[in-house]
């Protein structure tokens, strides 16, 4: 099957950016542009050049009747607008003015940290299930804490090293950060000290796991591989702490309530 023109057109302008976008985000916007390349050419349009504001109206349209979010859709207008601008071709912003309905999305508020009871509970169950001798269970106990402990975006605790970790000075210390070489910047990070008991019982079980996980320069690690933990096995181990907690949480919530601590 030929190659359509419009992906050779987000292949050519994410080409040129790579190294700009951090590469979760490189790989997101790959995965995004494949999709609404589906989409334009369900509209009859396979070159960018050839979006106009009515193409864009019927594509946010379109992704809304698909039960996409108000802010997913502006999402995805706003990554069709960077390519248009590529290539010279303002579409994006005549829609943004002739329909400005479109690109309206209330502010939501943000959600609140934990609260004392909560926190007491993730703290708690990170506690107990690091007492097991099932390594997971240690392992997502030491996920969390960690995360919590040091007020960690995702990306960042899943690429903390062991030698990051100081509990004497109860630091760790962070080095591939949200943003890349753009505007994250690695830093030293203190660490809330009701964590620390968890982190040690990890980092201690951890030393006695098979040379992919023991050797491993990362604290998370996939025991088979030996590479970097995936997004979608720390979403599972937390359901480990969630379950003994008694409410589901995500990993943003554990930064907010850090900063809260803080």
């Amino acid at each position: 099957m030929t190659e359509c023109i419009m992906t050779r057109q987000y292949h050519a302008y994410l080409d040129r950016y790579a190294g700009v976008y951090a590469d979760s985000t490189h790989k997101e916007l790959y995965r995004r542009y494949a999709r609404l390349t589906r989409t334009l050419r369900e509209l009859g349009v396979d070159n960018v050049v050839n979006i106009d504001a009515e193409t864009v109206k019927m594509l946010a349209l379109i992704t809304r009747e698909r039960g996409i979010t108000q802010k997913a859709v502006l999402h995805d207008l706003t990554t069709v607008g960077n390519l248009c601008a590529f290539y010279g071709n303002d579409a994006v912003d005549k829609a943004r003015t002739q329909y400005p309905a479109l690109f309206y999305a209330p502010r939501s508020s943000r959600l609140p940290p934990l609260n004392k009871k909560e926190l007491n509970a993730v703290l708690h169950a990170c506690h107990k299930l690091a007492q097991s001798e099932d390594y997971v269970q240690v392992r997502s106990a030491g996920a969390v804490a960690l995360c919590l402990g040091a007020g960690l975006r995702t990306i960042e605790l899943r690429h903390v090293r062991v030698s990051g970790i100081d509990l004497n000075r109860r630091t760790v210390r962070v080095d591939v950060v949200k943003g890349g070489n753009t505007y994250g910047e690695p830093r030293t990070i203190p660490l809330i000290p009701s964590t620390i008991a968890t982190i040690k019982r990890f980092l201690d079980k951890r030393i006695t796991q098979p040379p992919t996980v023991s050797l491993s320069p990362y604290a998370l690690v996939n025991p088979w591989r030996g590479t970097i933990l995936s997004t979608n096995t720390l979403r599972k181990d937390k359901k480990h702490i969630e379950k003994l907690a008694g409410f589901e949480f995500d990993f943003r919530i554990l930064r907010r309530t850090y900063a809260q601590i803080l």
